[in-house]
């Protein structure tokens, strides 16, 4: 509510009242601009929605004539374009960067998927103090543009350095590295260059692991790779648990627990987590292959193009017969 009256005096403020037409109009943009500012993480907004019951003719500087013609349906559908043209530009160029100058605005752990407004200098001393506080417990190191550019330089991968971010919960903050994006090292010697993010860099890496997990899957325990796995593994622990009941003759009692590790990724040995990767890397070269296929679900369908992806020894690849890539074309 603070922040939709704020938004609200700011408004009222920016523009005559001639610009809105009409009191119905004005309170219909505000009503319509506290729903947006209401909206959840990864909600749309229909651009539809920002003209909803907006009366278009009580927009006078819209229709230079002043005579009492009656308009034709192209006049008035040119001025109802004109009012969605003017707005889409109140939103994104008028009210989102107010937004962005006075509020940092991001979800939380404890309030789900609702987002918070923090006033800027509010949010300036928190990131700050949370900054100090991953520095004294050594999650974080501070490195120099010098350092960091010489760490990347002797990679042999050169993944690029991705930014932090800071994300509320109620015992404090938690630091989530944003491995899809990345950041530039700017100093006044380099100049910045585009660098390609985290993910993209290791994807190859992925790919790999991926080969050998459906080549073994026993070797990842009870690891899964998606939401999608997790069914058909309950359904086996079911199918176990009914075989158990059946040759004891009763149910056996059950107990769940739920762990949490502190700290987790933080303190991940990775000298010992590289050795135990490589003991479950038998090749010594993978190569990836980017196919797509074509489908149509009948005759007088539509076809559907499929991009696929397949990550295997040089060998595996040599050895691929034509007929097993029948009807699709790469």
């Amino acid at each position: 509510e603070n922040i939709g009256a704020f938004i609200q005096a700011v408004l009222r403020k920016a523009f005559p009242s001639s610009f809105w037409g009409s009191k119905h109009n004005y309170d219909q943009v505000v009503k319509t601009m506290k729903v947006y500012l209401n909206l959840r993480r990864a909600e749309a907004f229909p651009e539809k929605a920002i003209v909803s019951g907006i009366r278009v003719l009580d927009i006078k500087w819209l229709h230079p004539q002043r005579d009492s013609r009656k308009r034709s349906r192209s006049d008035h559908e040119s001025a109802t374009v004109l009012v969605r043209n003017v707005m889409r530009w109140l939103y994104c160029h008028f009210i989102n960067p107010i937004l962005r100058a006075t509020f940092y605005i991001t979800e939380t752990e404890f309030s789900g998927t609702r987002v918070l407004y923090y006033r800027r200098p509010v949010w300036m001393r928190i990131r700050n103090s949370s900054l100090d506080m991953l520095l004294l417990k050594e999650q974080y190191r501070e490195m120099s543009c010098a350092k960091a550019r010489r760490l990347l330089s002797c990679h042999n991968i050169g993944c690029p350095p991705a930014p932090l971010r800071i994300l509320p919960k109620k015992t404090g903050i938690r630091a989530v590295a944003m491995l899809s994006k990345t950041c530039d090292i700017d100093d006044s010697v380099h100049k910045r260059t585009k660098l390609l993010p985290p993910n993209k860099v290791m994807q190859s890496t992925f790919n790999a692991l991926r080969y050998e997990y459906e080549k073994k899957p026993a070797l990842f325990g009870a690891g899964v790779l998606g939401l999608t796995e997790v069914y058909p593994s309950f359904c086996s622990f079911a199918e176990a648990l009914k075989q158990l009941q059946t040759k004891l003759g009763s149910s056996p009692d059950l107990f769940f627990t739920s762990a949490d590790i502190k700290h987790c990724y933080d303190t991940i040995n990775q000298k010992r987590l590289f050795k135990l990767m490589r003991s479950m890397v038998e090749e010594e070269m993978y190569l990836t292959k980017d196919k797509f296929v074509l489908c149509s679900k009948g005759d007088n369908s539509a076809m559907r193009c499929m991009w696929k992806k397949k990550t295997c020894p040089p060998e595996k690849f040599s050895s691929s017969t034509p007929s097993k890539f029948a009807g699709q074309y790469s």
